[in-house]
């Protein structure tokens, strides 16, 4: 195990890699820092701090998350809307965008990740929390969304106001509940 160190920061990385396997890895890294970097690395060599930005960068392109296995499938439960939110005290709102191949997961202007059928693929910047409260969405959604609904004053599903007592009491209206098959009133 090698300790590299950013003498700015004093952040530090390790590596079990071999340093000219981390120069060969280099150039698989797509960014133009990466290229320049490894270009350096062959022409006369990287010095103390670049070697730690070498070692960083190849160390977030060989870590790849992996999945998070979900209960159920949200990607085809959040397929009719475009986004479906609820709220996580520790995190606020939670908010689940409709793509034509996954479903993004945001918190506030944070990418958090995404949902490709009954899995979670989270990015670097994702809570664990947050990876919890997924997995309990997926074990039952309606209830989950519904309480945000309750507790919001707003649909879960289409974020208008919600006016009727009956609306309020299932945190839905009438028209969602038509749309997604639901129980209202």
């Amino acid at each position: 195990m090698v300790t590299y160190t950013n003498p700015k920061t004093n952040e530090s990385i390790e590596t079990e890699l071999p340093f000219d396997r981390v120069i060969e890895l280099l150039k698989d890294v797509d960014n133009s820092f990466a290229r320049s970097l490894y270009s350096q690395a062959i022409d006369r060599g990287l010095s103390g701090p670049q070697q730690y930005w070498a070692v960083k960068l190849v160390s977030e392109k060989i870590k790849e998350p992996q999945p998070v296995l979900l209960a159920s499938d949200l990607q085809a439960f959040c397929s009719r809307g475009t986004l479906i939110q609820f709220k996580l005290p520790e995190y606020g709102k939670i908010q689940l965008r409709t793509m034509p191949k996954c479903i993004n997961v945001y918190c506030g202007t944070y990418y958090y990740g995404n949902i490709i059928g009954d899995k979670y693929y989270s990015s670097r910047y994702a809570k664990d929390g947050v990876t919890a409260e997924l997995l309990l969405l997926s074990l039952d959604p309606i209830t989950v969304l519904a309480q945000y609904g309750k507790d919001s004053g707003v649909c879960c599903f289409c974020r208008r106001e919600l006016t009727d007592e009956r609306s309020v009491n299932v945190g839905y209206g009438p028209i969602c509940a038509e749309y997604y098959g639901l129980p209202w009133g």
